[in-house]
């Protein structure tokens, strides 16, 4: 599975770009690991392509080189968790300590 932090946003619509070289055999996995202010993910599951399909989408050509194939959010499978979980652990409550058990 490929983590992804955040899409590429092409005119509003996200899209993923994966690097020739993560292109393996059969289906490619993807999840987006971007979390909003509210701690959950704002895409969350996980998307797969085949990736010889994958492999006809255009190409854009990033910093040192890396070349990605880049299709829209929408092509891709989506599998959904269920419900959605935080990503963030919640702070535990503070038990109120006698001062009695202070000086212990």
């Amino acid at each position: 599975m490929i983590d992804i932090q955040k899409p590429i946003w092409f005119g509003g619509k996200p899209s993923i770009g994966i690097a020739d070289y993560r292109i393996g055999q059969g289906k490619v996995q993807v999840q987006i690991t971007y979390v909003r202010k509210d701690g959950f993910r704002s895409f969350p599951g996980h998307y797969e392509m085949d990736s010889s399909k994958l492999l006809k989408y255009p190409v854009q050509t990033v910093k040192g080189g890396v070349k990605l194939h880049v299709a829209r959010l929408s092509e891709w499978e989506h599998y959904p968790e269920g419900r959605p979980k935080p990503v963030y652990t919640p702070i535990e409550e503070v038990k109120e300590v006698s001062k009695q058990e202070r000086l212990l």
